[in-house]
């Protein structure tokens, strides 16, 4: 397992992103996992980013430390940074193995995660569910979150039938391959988007 420190810059704008990585290929193209840098990646393009790697070490141990040391509050406040927290908190291997809320940081003990569990438990009744299966089946008939719309009659679905067959398309002609057929479809496929198009 390699451990190292690294910088991800953006050469737009000289804005910076330090952080740590352990990994089994140091070819993995791992360009770090903050929110920040990963939307500015998302939005300058991948291909406007450098990484160095600044530091090996020979475990996690050094490696967090090592970022402590680098990622400070005065580094944080720098206008050319896109790290939002301190160094050597660990990642997701700190969070997972010391049970925090990423969100949060709390430490839930054993009893608190056990009310947590016994509470979501309780919100999902065997009434709970009732009152969800109903309103979607009264979705399906037509009476459900739609304003208790009633379902319609058979003179109403005969009308609208009747108006859907006498509704007249109007009839075009494709320039490049001569066929006829309704508007709309010939739009989607013929026209501009006619395979028989020459350029």
């Amino acid at each position: 397992m390699y451990y190292y420190l690294y910088e991800i810059k953006n050469l737009i704008n000289d804005k910076i992103y330090v952080g740590v990585h352990k990994t089994k290929n140091m070819d993995d193209n791992y360009m770090g996992s903050g929110k920040v840098i990963c939307n500015a990646i998302k939005k300058h393009g991948i291909e406007n980013f450098s990484k160095t790697i600044l530091e090996t070490f020979e475990n996690a141990e050094l490696m967090f430390a090592r970022e402590k040391e680098v990622v400070t509050d005065e580094f944080l406040a720098r206008p050319d940074t896109y790290n939002l927290r301190r160094g050597g908190f660990g990642g997701f291997d700190y969070i997972n193995k010391l049970g925090l809320n990423d969100r949060t940081g709390t430490i839930f003990s054993t009893e608190q995660k056990q009310n947590i569990s016994e509470g979501k438990k309780k919100s999902i009744t065997s009434e709970y569910c009732s009152n969800i299966s109903n309103r979607l089946l009264g979705n399906k008939n037509g009476i459900g979150n739609l304003g208790n719309r009633a379902p319609r009659s058979p003179e109403h679905k005969e009308n609208i039938r009747h108006s859907l067959m006498n509704y007249k398309h109007e009839i075009v002609c494709c320039p490049h391959c001569n066929k006829e057929g309704a508007k709309n479809a010939m739009k989607r496929w013929h026209f501009d988007n006619c395979k028989m198009r020459v350029e």
